[in-house]
């Protein structure tokens, strides 16, 4: 029998769906040692190669993962900033706003 190439179609299993992404990666560790070892295939340095590229693109996509965490706190915090200093500042020009009609009021009433 011939394998056909294929991609999974549907929504994702419910088990899989449920459990956090270190399961998620550790899953997929395990089902690339499987490929090796439970198979009746012959092992051939091109798939054990291929198993080790499966582990690498794992490893990359964690350190992305981290990576793009890691900008949306920084971007969360600079808007924080952002958000105060802009607080800040309207408080001070509504503050700054209250003086002036207070002197314009006192300027009209005399």
């Amino acid at each position: 029998m011939v394998y056909i190439f294929t991609d999974p179609t549907g929504v994702p299993p419910v088990y899989l769906v449920a459990i956090d992404i270190n399961q998620l990666i550790n899953a997929l560790k395990n089902d690339a040692d499987a490929l090796l070892v439970n198979g009746r295939i012959t092992i051939t340095l091109n798939l054990i190669n291929i198993n080790h590229e499966i582990k690498h693109i794992i490893g990359l996509i964690i350190a992305y993962g981290i990576q793009v965490e890691e900008r949306a706190r920084q971007t969360r915090k600079e808007l924080d900033t952002s958000t105060g200093l802009l607080k800040y500042l309207q408080d001070v020009t509504n503050a700054r706003e209250h003086k002036i009609h207070g002197i314009r009021q006192r300027l009209i009433a005399c």
